[in-house]
């Protein structure tokens, strides 16, 4: 028995470091929501002020991620972000950053530093980030094709990390279609 312990002890650490490496690639996992609460619906301009309706992506599966320029970990994540959309564009996801009580030219010079591919829409009164509970940043919520919550992320994840992406092609369904 006691020659067994060291042996066990060393099997436990190896799960743990392949575990934890795991997680240091794609960070906690995504939080399933329980019930799937309907997405609270929102209308939100993007930097050119066109008008983006939430119900509109509606029969896609859509990440909203409410991020800010002064937030690290925001900065952070955003390449992993791109990465990600570059992806699941095949499946029809969307990826939609709103940027949280910063001003139309604040946000633009960041873009002009860090491009992203995808809509950024502002939510300057901070209406739609209290309306859908944000509390820190980044914030990213996975909605299903009907437009419920399916999961939550609070705080950076690598976006592009093989275990996300299944997760949120799991909820595309075979070429985008629920």
């Amino acid at each position: 028995m006691r020659k067994l312990v060291p042996l066990l002890a060393a099997v436990v650490v190896v799960v743990a470091l392949v575990a934890g490496v795991r997680f240091l690639r794609s960070g906690p996992p995504l939080r399933p929501l329980d019930g799937r609460p309907l997405a609270p619906t929102f209308i939100l301009n993007d930097l050119a002020g066109v008008p983006h309706h939430l119900e509109s992506y509606r029969g896609k599966v859509v990440l909203v991620n409410f991020w800010a320029t002064w937030c690290r970990p925001c900065r952070e994540e955003l390449p992993a972000l791109v990465r990600a959309e570059h992806a699941l564009a095949k499946q029809g996801v969307v990826v939609l950053a709103v940027n949280v009580g910063e001003s139309t030219e604040t946000v633009k010079a960041f873009l002009a530093k860090h491009p992203l591919d995808f809509p950024v829409l502002l939510d300057s009164d901070l209406a739609v980030s209290t309306s859908w509970g944000v509390h820190g940043y980044p914030a990213t919520f996975v909605l299903d094709p009907q437009g419920r919550e399916a999961y939550l992320a609070e705080g950076a994840r690598h976006w592009d990390a093989p275990a996300i992406i299944a997760e949120i092609t799991a909820l595309a369904g075979p070429a985008g279609k629920p």
